[in-house]
Parts: C-alpha cells; structure tokens; sequence
C-alpha cells in the first residue's frame, strides 16, 4: 500500500458535509464541498445552482452569474425549459443588475408562449435599474417589451418616458402619440397627460383636458 494513496471520492459523504456546514452557516466550508463534487460533475445543474447561491451570499458575484447561467444552459440542452427559468429567476433575486438575466427570462417565457409574464418581467427588470448611470439598460429591456407585445401599455409608456429623459424626444412623442391613437379612458388620459408635460403648448392641454372629461 502507497504511504500517499490518492483521496477516494465519496460523493454522499461530500454531499452530506455541504448540507450540514451550510445548515450552520459556514458558506466557505459548503462552497469547498460543493466544488469537490462539481471537480466530478462539472456539468450537474442541481449543484451549480446550490454553489452558485452560495458564492451570491458571499459576494463572489462574478462566479455566482456565471455559474447560475451554467446551470439553466445545463436543463435548456436538455429541454427542461422550466427549471432553466426557475434558475435564471433564482438568479436574479442575487443579481438583479445583469441585464442580460432578464433578458434570458423574458425570451424563455416567450418561447413557453407566456406573452404577459414576459412583458411583467422586463417591466420588474428594468425597475432595478432607477439609477441615471443604468437608464439604457432600462430602456433595453423596454424596447425588448414592445416587440414581444408591440404598443403594450405600461411598456410603451416607460419607454416613453425613459426616451424623453435621454434626449429622445421625437421618439418619445411618437410613442406617447400611439398610444393615444389606441387607447381611450383612463390609458389615453394617462398619454394625453404624458404628452403635455413633454410639450406644455395650448393644444396639448386641450387634448388632455377633452380626454380628461370625455375620455377620447
């Protein structure tokens, strides 16, 4: 027998040593194991998502996307199109900030032909970015809404928004004009009203104000 016989692996043992330092808040002594099993299984999605949270809860964000992304592209070659959306929606609860997270889900949801919950995920994505410096990437995922649903309310409306304070004003008048053309009620008081704060002429506050009373 060799005084330095190699190490055997025991996948169970590993396993049972990351449930337990994890159950006891040890994340560093969780991730070692994890890693161990994954030197073994490098492609097994069920632990790179449990790795990859945990790498998230200690701030190794850079490893914990890549590893998340590892493990929805793992179950979509598969065709397991459901849990690669569970992953990529467990992901962004760590990582709200990666565009392209929201992006993924969006274009899962459409393809499960789950045209509503796309658009109020890239509605939810681009709130995260409410900072002036994220402002094109809020407009990304917006622009990403209309063309799933083309002149969908709330999408259109944001991205309206979003354009004027940009510099994008034609553009945005132009959006805030279509939906004036498509809506009626409270939708078309909401766009006539839009329209008037981007240009507070006569005219425009006279649409709003016929909108306001008759609704057209």
């Amino acid at each position: 027998m060799g005084l330095f016989r190699k190490a055997t692996y025991d996948r169970s043992e590993s396993m049972a040593r990351a449930a337990k330092a994890e159950g006891r808040g040890k994340r560093k002594k969780a991730i070692a194991e994890y890693r161990k099993i994954l030197a073994q299984e490098p492609d097994n999605p069920a632990i790179l998502v449990k790795l990859a949270a945990l790498l998230a809860q200690t701030k190794q964000f850079d490893e914990a996307r890549s590893r998340f992304q590892a493990a929805a592209e793992s179950y979509a070659r598969d065709e397991f199109d459901e849990k690669s959306l569970a992953v990529y929606r467990q992901a962004v609860m760590y990582l709200p900030k990666h565009v392209e997270l929201w992006e993924r889900i969006a274009q899962l949801d459409v393809k499960r032909e789950r045209t509503p919950e796309a658009i109020r995920d890239l509605l939810d994505g681009s709130a995260k970015f409410n900072r002036r410096s994220e402002r094109q990437k809020a407009i990304r995922l917006l622009r990403m809404a209309v063309k799933v649903e083309p002149w969908q309310f709330e999408a259109t409306m944001r991205l309206a928004k979003l354009l004027a304070k940009e510099g994008a004003r034609p553009e945005a008048r132009h959006l805030y004009d279509g939906l004036c053309l498509r809506n009626r009620g409270r939708y078309l008081r909401r766009a006539r009203g839009a329209l008037f704060r981007l240009s507070p002429t006569p005219a425009a506050a006279w649409r709003w104000l016929r909108a306001v009373l008759r609704g057209r």
